[in-house]
């Protein structure tokens, strides 16, 4: 998919310094997990989704159903990020700390990049290839970390924000009115009075980080998850209808309605963040997500390659001949994330491969 269609590390890492382990944590270890595997199924849908017009309406159907299934799933991270460093009391992050998280994102990025430069042929002989990840991701799906060290960079700002709305609800609403209308409303409908006043973006990715630890802050109990459910259903449902429409008309795959700013996708997110939310876990199936959410970092890196074997593997190939495509692109998701959590666990038995690796 496009660079804005690929994923995925929360923004905090896999293991928040100093959150304490309890339900709150387990709920967003669970929904990391679903979110990864979200990231992955998006990309398991690209090429029956930009086969529009050359294969089956069928397949196409499947591919974008799926895909709009997940589209959550990349701000969902973000969300949790927010949710995770933004608490009352927390002190100002101070450049020391800055540093410290960035290098924790910044070190795995170079490590992963050097890997794939490598097995592209782009690395050079010494390693000259490398400099180009300045200028440019060296896959695809890298787009997101970087975003992740401005969103570290900017972390003391987004504290010192929080920290001015968690006490006020009216305010609180404003600035998501504000943000909302300003980034996700002209995606749809192009409002010329913001050129006018020369404010074409406000805060981007760190809207979803703000409103990750503001609603987490709220009392969740009055909530109905059923709700939540429903307009997450509802917002899935509109991003497939859109998808629909737009690619029609234009004869080609369309993502306009994919776009992670778009109203239907922001607002399902929302309500999928409450869902989880809501959900409580101990024991056994807490302890498996946790585990699982720890090595997240390094699925997201790695997934992109296995993806590539996976889907042309000559075994998936004759499991899936006569299958719909609904249940080819589950099959190859599946696997990849099943291989993909393989090879983390597998990196993380290495002393220290969680400061080079994620």
């Amino acid at each position: 998919m496009t660079a804005q269609s690929v994923s995925i590390q929360p923004v905090a890492s896999a293991k928040p310094d100093g959150v304490q382990r309890g339900q709150r944590v387990a709920w967003a270890d669970l929904c990391r997990v679903v979110a990864i595997y979200g990231v992955i199924l998006i990309h398991s849908c690209g090429a029956a989704f930009y086969a529009f017009g050359k294969s089956p309406l069928t397949d196409w159907l499947s591919a974008n159903a799926l895909d709009s299934v997940v589209r959550v799933a990349v701000p969902l991270f973000v969300m949790i990020s927010g949710a995770m460093l933004l608490k009352p009391g927390m002190p100002i992050a101070t450049p020391r700390d800055i540093l410290r998280r960035v290098l924790k994102v910044l070190i795995p990025l170079i490590f992963w990049s050097a890997a794939h430069l490598y097995r592209n042929n782009a690395l050079g002989s010494y390693g000259e290839g490398l400099l180009t990840i300045f200028t440019q991701p060296a896959m695809y799906h890298l787009w997101f970390v970087y975003m992740i060290v401005g969103l570290y960079l900017l972390l003391p700002f987004f504290q010192a924000i929080y920290e001015a709305l968690r006490t006020k609800p009216a305010l609180s609403v404003y600035f998501f009115v504000v943000w909302f209308v300003i980034t996700c409303v002209p995606l749809y409908w192009p409002l010329r009075v913001l050129g006018i006043m020369q404010q074409g973006s406000f805060l981007g990715y760190g809207g979803f980080f703000i409103l990750g630890g503001l609603i987490n802050g709220i009392r969740r109990e009055s909530i109905p998850r059923w709700l939540c459910v429903a307009v997450y259903a509802a917002c899935s449902a509109i991003t497939f209808y859109l998808t629909w429409r737009f690619s029609e008309q234009a004869g080609v795959a369309v993502e306009r309605a994919y776009v992670y700013f778009t109203p239907n996708v922001v607002i399902g997110t929302i309500a999928a963040f409450l869902a989880f939310s809501t959900i409580e876990l101990s024991g056994r199936p807490a302890a498996f997500f946790q585990w699982l959410g720890d090595r997240s970092f390094i699925i997201f890196f790695v997934h992109v390659v296995v993806l590539e074997h996976v889907r042309y593997s000559a075994t998936i190939r004759m499991l899936t001949e006569h299958l719909p495509m609904f249940f080819v692109i589950l099959l190859i998701s599946l696997s990849t994330f099943f291989f993909s959590c393989l090879i983390a666990a597998v990196i993380r038995l290495i002393p220290g491969a969680s400061r080079v690796a994620g």
